[in-house]
Order: structure tokens, then sequence, then C-alpha cells
């Protein structure tokens, strides 16, 4: 894995009106993120690393748990795209931003040794598709 903050992998799920709040006192991480919505942008984007989720599952019924790390920047991302927010909406003019290919090189360069050589893998294998 190139991320360090995955505590595990989820499976496919469905999440009916979700909604999130922020576990303040965990505090925000600017990390890397493009989106297909927004294809000429990408950057650094400030998230919560925790967060209090809520939603509903295909039968009705309502969950509520707390998420961290890399699958909380998902739902938050995702759940921005349900009220309308964007990833060019999120990156202020504080944040490092650029094209993706810029964030790309950028990204790369901050890996371990070992996580580049499994960036590039990952890149060379997307560019075959």
């Amino acid at each position: 894995m190139l991320r360090d903050n995955i505590k595990s992998t989820y499976p496919v799920h469905v999440m009916i009106n979700p909604s999130y709040e922020p576990v303040e006192s965990e505090g925000k991480q600017a990390d890397y993120e493009s989106c297909y919505s927004v294809s000429s942008k990408a950057g650094k984007v400030p998230r919560y690393q925790t967060i209090k989720i809520r939603y509903a599952d295909e039968k009705g019924h309502e969950h509520q748990q707390i998420e961290t790390g890399f699958y909380a920047r998902v739902l938050q991302h995702e759940i921005d795209h349900l009220n309308g927010v964007l990833i060019s909406d999120r990156l202020t003019p504080d944040c490092i931003q650029g094209t993706v290919e810029e964030m790309m090189v950028m990204r790369r360069n901050e890996l371990s040794k070992e996580k580049q050589a499994l960036f590039d893998e990952i890149m060379k294998k997307k560019m075959e598709k």
C-alpha cells in the first residue's frame, strides 16, 4: 500500500443519506487528492483525520460509527459530492495544488524508495489499460 493510514480494507457497501461530524480533537491532515469530476486539478486537501459517520444501509437500518485515516478521507470526499462540493472548492489558495500530473510527481517524490517502486508499478499498470 502506498498510504500508511489504512487500517483495513472494506467490502463494497451501500450508504444511504450519509452524513458526518468531525472529531475536531483529532485535527486535520492535508493529503493528495484528485477527482474524476475535476480532472484538471489536484492537490493536498485538508480533511479531518477522524469522523463520526451516520447512514442507513440498504435494509433501512441506521448506523453510526467512528472512522479514521484514509477511509475517513474517502467518505468526506464522496459526501462532499452529495452536498455539491468539489475538490476545487476544498483547494484554497494556501493548499498545494496543480495539475494531476504535477501532483503525481510531487507525491512520488515524497515516497520512500520502496514505495516509489510500488508507485511506478501501479502507474505502469494504469497506463496499460
